[in-house]
């Protein structure tokens, strides 16, 4: 399917009735995260026909034209796809926005947001889901209730402190307490065992010493892992969603053409009845065709005896005259 651009008329998003969706059903407008499996790392709501072009337009401006052209916004970055519509390539059937840090691998996305032009669904999934749902989705949507055409100069408020919450390392805070763990274990260890407690001295030590000390290499391939395997959950439910659209446009032009075919043939069936009765007429012109020229002939014969007989009656009248003169 080809990718289209941002459209700033915003014609190619606007659908006068939004398509029935088979996906699950969402809040309008609203964040709920029990909707998903936790591991799915996705959370979806719907809009209506009139409020989804200003949607589209404040994540255009917000995460995409103001953070990619204005650096100084933070290491906030973002790609911006759009997919055409089967049945008409002047309508955008979907958008994907996916948000990225500067300098971070492609596949380590913080967010996915994908709109869903043709039924109202904005689904947004990734490993910084809920601090992009505690952050940003109420300051959105305050912009959108109060946006007038242009959002360019609202779109980017208060995002400074959802990039200070994504901007910050899990893997180096979980260091850093693992530090202070190690270093608060020496006080409680060194500490004097009296002779009552040898034995649970002994097992504290014990422990103490079998508790594996984790690098954090380690623990940043098993995020890398796990974020993996969250985004594959994510794609997934995302390729059935697709799927089932994919499953409800087709099972709809079917149903169109199924509609065609039997309009045809209720064409047909009149066209034959037609024909049938304009044969009939055919042949009931036939016969009274036939019929007009017998009576013409009888009519002709009929008319000649009649010139006949009056030759005769004047060849009478013209002999009496001379007999009578005579």
């Amino acid at each position: 399917m080809a990718l289209t651009h941002f459209n700033a008329s915003t014609t190619q998003y606007q659908f006068d009735e939004f398509k029935n969706s088979k996906a699950r059903s969402v809040p309008f407008e609203k964040i709920d995260y029990s909707i998903y499996r936790p591991s799915s790392n996705c959370v979806a709501f719907t809009t209506t026909e009139e409020r989804i072009t200003t949607w589209i337009k404040v994540f255009y401006q917000r995460y995409h034209v103001q953070q990619n052209n204005h650096g100084e916004q933070g290491p906030l970055k973002s790609t911006w796809e759009e997919q055409q519509a089967q049945n008409d390539p002047n309508k955008c059937e979907k958008i994907t926005l996916t948000l990225h840090l500067e300098g971070k691998k492609p596949q380590e996305s913080i967010v996915t947001i994908i709109i869903y032009c043709s039924t109202g669904r904005i689904q947004i999934q990734g490993r910084f889901l809920r601090k992009w749902g505690d952050n940003e989705f109420d300051t959105i949507k305050q912009i959108i209730d109060n946006s007038t055409d242009d959002v360019s100069t609202i779109a980017s408020k208060n995002i400074t402190q959802f990039i200070n919450a994504i901007s910050q390392s899990p893997t180096e805070k979980q260091y850093d307490t693992r530090n202070e763990s190690k270093e608060t274990k020496p006080e409680t260890e060194t500490k004097p065992a009296t002779e009552t407690e040898p034995t649970t001295h002994t097992k504290v030590t014990k422990q103490s010493s079998s508790i594996p000390v984790t690098s954090p290499a380690r623990e940043q391939s098993m995020n890398t892992i796990k974020n993996n395997v969250a985004n594959l959950e994510s794609n997934f439910v995302i390729f059935k969603q697709d799927m089932l659209i994919s499953l409800v446009d087709l099972k709809e032009e079917i149903k169109a053409k199924d509609e065609k075919i039997e309009l045809l043939e209720k064409r047909i069936i009149n066209l034959e009845v037609i024909n049938e009765l304009l044969q009939k007429d055919n042949t009931d012109l036939n016969n009274i065709s036939k019929k007009q020229k017998q009576i013409d002939k009888k009519v002709n014969a009929v008319q000649t005896q009649v010139n006949n007989m009056e030759k005769s009656h004047l060849l009478q009248n013209r002999a009496l005259n001379v007999l009578y003169l005579n």
